[in-house]
């Protein structure tokens, strides 16, 4: 564990040169910049693990215009401060590999005000800016946390912790980690998935059924009339269950089947 706090702490250093007034000079530890830094790279920490997690997620986007911001050829901290600073200005941001997502809009007049509020603004190039027609999804890259946080459930696994590979914010239900406690396990007496409470997180399945990583967030849904097709159990232990006919999974911890 003493390896992944040192990780941490270099982060940390990293965030204090990429958010100090100069990025090329070197400041005292006792120095006003040095201390404003420090605290302005705790902060961004902080913003992108809020924002986008430890781990990639799938953000639907329901609406037919997404704003973006290009960012291939940008260094990572630059893509963070102009997701930071859109975010500021009552934008929803997300990154990924490719770009930072700044909202999603109903018509494309108003992607393009938007779009013209930034260039104003804060001088954005226009070329970097774009809108996409018609974008499904997009997948999070949370680049801060992503080997920081693998390397602690590796290290974790590695001293014998049985543990579940995701995490949870805010007003999300909480889950029950111990998986391998089975006395609540729900008993399956009907076909419909019943939640818990008024929302749930919903899944949806990347890759084989039987690793929990394949099982990506996808977002709160709320609570409706969702037909049962089957219960799967993952090799870490977890368990979901699966909405009849879709790409759409339930942890069992935030449902039952009636």
């Amino acid at each position: 564990m003493k390896k992944i706090w040192i990780n941490l702490i270099a982060l940390l250093c990293v965030s204090n040169v990429v958010f100090s007034a100069d990025n090329i000079e070197i400041y005292e530890p006792n120095s006003k910049n040095f201390r404003d830094g420090f605290e302005a790279g705790i902060k961004a920490i902080g913003f992108q693990a809020k924002t986008d997690g430890f781990q990639q997620k799938l953000i639907i986007i329901n609406k037919p215009f997404l704003l973006v911001y290009d960012i291939g050829n940008t260094p990572l901290h630059e893509g963070l401060f102009i997701q930071t600073i859109t975010a500021r200005e009552g934008f929803e941001t997300h990154f990924t590999k490719d770009f930072v997502s700044l909202g999603e809009f109903d018509r494309e007049i108003d992607a393009k005000d938007a779009k013209d509020l930034l260039i104003r603004k804060y001088r954005f190039k226009a070329n970097n800016i774009r809108i996409l027609k018609n974008q499904s999804n997009i997948v999070t890259y949370p680049f801060l946390f992503e080997n920081f946080y693998k390397k602690l459930l590796n290290e974790a696994e590695s001293l014998g912790y049985i543990i579940k590979n995701e995490v949870i914010y805010g007003s999300k239900t909480s889950r029950n980690t111990n998986v391998q406690k089975t006395a609540n396990k729900p008993k399956l007496k009907g076909k419909m998935i019943v939640f818990n409470n008024p929302r749930a997180m919903g899944y949806v399945l990347s890759g084989d059924e039987k690793s929990s990583t394949s099982f990506i967030e996808r977002r709160l849904q709320k609570a409706k009339n969702y037909e049962f097709e089957k219960e799967i159990q993952t090799k870490e232990g977890e368990r979901f269950v699966k909405v009849k006919g879709e790409n759409l999974y339930f942890s069992v911890s935030d449902v039952s089947i009636q």
